[in-house]
């Protein structure tokens, strides 16, 4: 199994990042190490925040830019800790107090990050739908601890579930194998679109999966492959460094991944990793194949929570399997 770092990133992989840039959906601002002014912007943020889309954010201070709430809430996130992954900071809504999606800040290198998410229709951007958060977790059968239970039925029933209530076209569910090859377990697709049953993709096929990005989002998703990427501008600390966008949920993909996703007829595919006690074992992949489909950000904080169970019971389902292989036979003779 392929070992995976703290924030649940692959270990031992090659660097490889196609640049520094966010998918259209979302706007970026980096602050100055004293989280007052503008020290990086995507290209869209100008535009985004009601201003001259050619003009630069550089130097302008954050708090004429976002209503007061919004600042108030960030600078709260900011003074909470390090902030090493993003936080939710709720709605952004801009000067004059417009709204301009939901919120996340991180930190990276002393920069204060602050990522904008566009709503999706008329969702709330602060609280799940209770229906859609029970359909979502109901739960399935149990691991029973006797036999390890069916494993491959429950993720399966987890495959159902999820393309029903997301409204994906096909969600599989992939295993990592030993030579990391990836194992198609279980679909739910609709009746018009093609299955991949009984299909092993090579590793040399998915070769963009392993970059050090992989695993460092519970929930990654592409919006829309046909979606120019925009580029980011970054302050001198941080222009250099192929990983500073690592940990922005709305970063651009590979283009390799994309490319990957148009043969397989994909226009949006949102991506579940799933784990066993820290190492990479599979993914759920949610596939959009005609319409782009966008979980919003509470939503995908929904689905780390089912990313998250069903890597509980994975990791239990591999350590009865490890306890069948290695219980001593106290057969005797008089058996």
């Amino acid at each position: 199994m392929r070992e995976m770092g703290v924030a649940g990133e692959p270990a031992g992989d090659s660097p490889a990042d196609d640049g520094r840039t966010i998918q259209p959906h979302a706007m970026l601002l980096v602050l100055d190490r004293t989280a007052i002014r503008v020290a990086g912007a995507s290209a869209n943020a100008a535009a985004w925040l009601g201003g001259d889309p050619a003009a630069s954010l550089i130097d302008r201070p954050i708090d004429a830019l976002i209503d007061p709430d919004s600042l108030a809430r960030l600078r709260l996130a900011l003074d909470s800790g390090p902030l090493a992954q993003p936080f939710p900071v709720g709605a952004i809504a801009r000067g004059d107090g417009r709204l301009l999606g939901s919120g996340l800040a991180h930190r990276l290198a002393g920069h204060p990050l602050l990522e904008i998410e566009a709503p999706v229709g008329e969702e709330s951007l602060e609280a799940v739908p209770v229906g859609w958060l029970d359909a979502l977790l109901a739960d399935g059968p149990r691991i029973r601890p006797e036999d390890g239970g069916d494993l491959v039925a429950e993720l399966a029933a987890a495959a159902e579930r999820l393309r029903g209530i997301t409204g994906f076209d096909r969600v599989s569910v992939h295993r990592f194998t030993h030579d990391w090859n990836v194992e198609l377990l279980a679909e739910s697709g609709a009746p018009s679109i093609r299955g991949m049953a009984e299909r092993v993709f090579p590793a040399d096929e998915v070769d963009s999966l392993w970059s050090r990005m992989f695993g460092l989002h519970w929930v990654r998703t592409i919006a829309d492959v046909d979606a120019g990427p925009v580029p980011v501008e970054l302050p001198p600390a941080l222009a250099d460094d192929p990983m500073a966008l690592a940990h922005v949920a709305a970063r651009a993909p590979l283009a390799s991944h994309e490319e990957y996703l148009r043969r397989l007829g994909v226009r949006s595919a949102t991506v579940l990793v799933l784990s066993n006690a820290g190492k990479a074992w599979g993914m759920i992949a949610c596939h959009a194949i005609d319409t782009p489909r966008r979980p919003s950000l509470i939503r995908r904080v929904a689905l780390a929570a089912l990313a998250r169970a069903l890597s509980h019971r994975i990791a239990a389902h591999e350590a009865a399997a490890r306890q069948r292989h290695h219980r001593p036979d106290f057969c005797t003779a008089s058996c």
